[in-house]
């Protein structure tokens, strides 16, 4: 592969790359595109050591979890998920159920008034 620049200096040249296809960037958005991997690198490094953090306090305050085999432990962590995904869900749910009440009653008075059925057989 090779490089060629197109135009322009420094950070603002524009570059062509020559492969199999030739390919024009900005070297700018080369520079961001790495600052913005360099950044997501260091947030994501900064994560795993506080995730570590705490699972070391957890089992160093609850001796007993440290025991736990991995497969209750994943049972665990399925079940809260679906526990915690139960509420929201629920909540839409009734929010779609109330919606669709309403439309009936709406769409019972457009057939009544104007003799336009919406659905042949009502849902």
């Amino acid at each position: 592969m090779k490089f060629k620049i197109i135009q322009g200096k420094g950070l603002e040249a524009t570059i062509e790359k020559t492969e199999h296809k030739p390919t024009e960037f900005k070297v700018k958005d080369v520079k961001n595109h790495c600052d913005a991997v360099e950044k997501t690198i260091k947030e994501l490094s900064a994560k795993i050591k506080l995730e570590e953090a705490m699972v070391g306090n957890i089992e160093r305050n609850h001796k007993e979890l440290k025991d736990i085999k991995e497969e209750i432990i994943q049972a665990c962590y399925l079940l809260i998920k679906s526990k915690l995904a139960i509420l929201p869900a629920q909540e839409k749910l009734d929010e779609l159920r109330k919606s669709m009440k309403e439309y009936k009653e709406e769409i019972d008075l457009l057939e009544e008034q104007t003799g336009i059925k919406i659905w042949e057989t009502k849902k």
